[in-house]
């Protein structure tokens, strides 16, 4: 199972073009928020199944086996900072013979962009002193959090996978309402997103760049960006 850790959208773009210390900074950030999310996963959701249907469920015992490394680049070729964290699918049951079963993967993806989310916010708040505001992102979704005093269209600028990603899906949304007959819930509304993801993802880099190289290919080249560029400078002090 592939958890991956992203920081809201606005955090990504400061760490990309700021730079220096705070780059370093939103970096430790992550690295922590992440920490915690896993200690929570471990301690309060992750649970192990068995049974047909994975009908009975409880606790794991003796903790999960994770494997973290980071990534700086996306498929778009853009400066992205994120974590994948593989979690075995196995672990042991809270029994006494402590035998080997599967993890319930359901529990874990609810709770990881919502946990990671708010870990990453109050680390981001307490070394920097930025504050953050909701942002309705897509209608009749839950709204996302972002720094506060970033314009919104900053992040238009560079998203371009982001906008690939809003036009599969609302072609995959459409269908799904002409054949359930009504729009989709939380849950399929996620599943819809996914595969918008995939339909869109772009093959791999066969060379990979630096992380110097990234964030030079993500410079503002027109007026409109070197405008949301200063505002973002504003951020420094």
């Amino acid at each position: 199972m592939d958890l991956v850790f992203r920081a809201p959208s606005t955090a990504r773009i400061a760490w990309a073009l700021l730079r220096e210390e705070h780059g370093l900074v939103l970096e430790l950030c992550q690295d922590i928020a992440r920490h915690k999310t896993l200690a929570r996963l471990e301690d309060s959701v992750a649970q192990i199944r068995w049974k047909s249907g994975g009908q009975d469920r409880k606790p794991i015992q003796d903790g999960l086996i994770v494997a973290v490394f980071r990534h700086y680049e996306s498929r778009a070729g853009q400066p992205l900072l994120h974590d994948h964290a593989v979690v075995s699918i196995r672990a042991r049951r809270p029994d006494a013979k402590a035998a080997w079963g599967n993890l319930s993967a359901d529990s874990m993806l609810e709770h990881i962009v919502a946990v990671g989310t708010l870990y990453f916010m109050e680390q981001v708040s307490a070394r920097l002193g930025w504050t953050w505001e909701p942002r309705e992102v897509t209608p009749g979704r839950r709204p996302v959090m972002e720094i506060a005093g970033i314009d919104q269209r900053l992040i238009g600028w560079q998203s371009t996978r982001r906008q690939q990603i809003a036009d599969a899906l609302s072609v995959l949304t459409a269908d799904y309402e002409e054949r359930q007959g009504h729009p989709p819930g939380e849950r399929a509304a996620y599943a819809l997103d996914r595969q918008a993801a995939d339909r869109t993802r772009p093959p791999k880099r066969q060379v990979p760049r630096s992380l110097t190289e990234l964030r030079e290919g993500l410079q503002p080249e027109t007026d409109h960006g070197r405008r949301w560029y200063s505002v973002l400078l504003g951020l420094r002090g």
